[in-house]
């Protein structure tokens, strides 16, 4: 009896082995997979100005390498693709009572680079791009912006990171919106005025004035 004890106690042994093993890498086979949000891809490439970072479990979420971009609302920011284009196709004419012609203005287009900053910085995306006369009314530089029917004409510059925008809202002659200035409603600021701060949303500025400067 013993004899045959002993024969079959090394199988025994094996198979308890076996088992103990087996139930090793079951274990090990059962983790949980890391998942894109615990990996730290939780964004996507809208949201991102540069470069980035694919999750390898799924592909439409990624790490943005630029979240912390130094250059987020800085008023003298150079655009690697350029601020926005001019589109000649779309245009409106009107008569400009302070000169006493009529004047064209053409409609602008955000880049792409420009309107993932923007959207980024404000919150909100930079909307349908408003109108000017020529290039030197809105910079190419930093965050200003026309939109939403806004424009500049004349000698008039927008720049920094003023805003214009709704169809009232204008600035024309020489009249300069910097800083953090907000133009809009039916604000119509002409003549040599200057607006570096606040918000405008009607009447009309004209003459030499500063206002938040």
């Amino acid at each position: 009896m013993f004899n045959k004890f002993y024969k079959i106690l090394p199988s025994f042994i094996f198979a308890c082995c076996f088992l103990a093993t087996n139930n090793v890498m079951s274990a090990e086979t059962c983790e949980i997979a890391p998942t894109c949000d615990s990996l730290g891809y939780t964004q996507t490439t809208s949201e991102c100005t540069g470069n980035f970072l694919k999750c390898p479990f799924d592909q439409t979420k990624v790490f943005c390498m630029d979240c912390n971009d130094p250059e987020l609302g800085n008023p003298e920011r150079v655009w690697k693709t350029g601020k926005y284009t001019i589109d000649t196709t779309v245009t409106k004419s009107f008569y400009s009572s302070f000169y006493g012609y009529d004047v064209t203005v053409y409609k602008i287009v955000p880049t792409t680079e420009f309107k993932k900053a923007y959207k980024k910085y404000y919150g909100t995306e930079p909307g349908d791009g408003g109108y000017i006369q020529q290039a030197s009314n809105l910079s190419q530089t930093g965050y200003a912006w026309i939109y939403n029917g806004g424009q500049a004409d004349e000698a008039s510059s927008v720049y920094e990171n003023a805003q214009i925008y709704g169809s009232g809202a204008r600035a024309a002659m020489q009249a300069k919106a910097r800083g953090t200035a907000i133009i809009t409603g039916s604000a119509i600021i002409a003549g040599t005025t200057q607006f570096c701060s606040g918000t405008y949303s009607s009447g009309t500025y004209y003459g030499s004035n500063k206002y938040g400067c």
